[in-house]
C-alpha cells in the first residue's frame, strides 16, 4: 500500500516565529523515521503549516499525521505559547494491489475510485479533521 496525504494544520496564531521550531521539528521527524514514512514538503502561510507525507506498507501517512500534530501541538505550546486547532484533508490518495480484478464497478461515496486491471487508487479531496 502506498499513501500520499495533503494536509493543512490551522494554528490559533501566526506561525512564522515558530518557522525554525518546526523545521527542526520535521528534519528530526524525516532523519529518525525508518518505517517508510518522510515528509516530502512543508510550508507555513499565516496561521497555517501545509504538509505533504507519503508512507508505504503498514505505515498509514494519516495515522502518522495524527501522532505528528499531537507531538507539534505540545512542542509549539512550550516554545512559543501557540496551538494546533485544526486538520485539514486537502488530497488524501491511497494505491494497493488486489489479488482479482473486482467484477463489478466500486463505488465509494467520499471517495474517486479507479481501477486498473488489479491495482486501486483511492482518492479523497476537501475533507475536515472529523471526517
Amino acid at each position: 500500500m502506498k499513501f500520499d496525504l495533503s494536509c493543512t494544520l490551522m494554528a490559533n496564531k501566526e506561525l512564522e516565529e515558530a518557522k525554525q521550531t518546526i523545521d527542526e521539528f520535521i528534519s528530526g521527524i524525516n532523519r529518525q523515521s525508518t518505517d517508510n514514512f518522510k515528509i516530502m514538503e512543508w510550508s507555513i502561510n499565516h496561521t497555517s503549516l501545509y504538509l505533504h507525507l507519503q508512507s508505504m506498507g503498514p505505515v498509514r501517512a494519516h495515522e502518522r499525521l495524527l501522532r505528528l500534530k499531537k507531538s507539534l501541538d505540545e512542542l509549539l505550546g512550550k516554545r512559543h505559547r501557540l496551538g494546533i486547532r485544526g486538520v485539514h484533508l486537502d488530497v488524501y490518495i491511497i494505491e494497493f494491489d488486489l489479488e482479482d480484478s473486482p467484477q463489478e464497478k466500486i463505488n465509494i461515496p467520499f471517495a474517486q475510485v479507479s481501477i486498473e486491471d488489479k491495482h486501486v487508487t483511492l482518492r479523497i479531496s476537501d475533507k475536515d479533521e472529523d471526517f
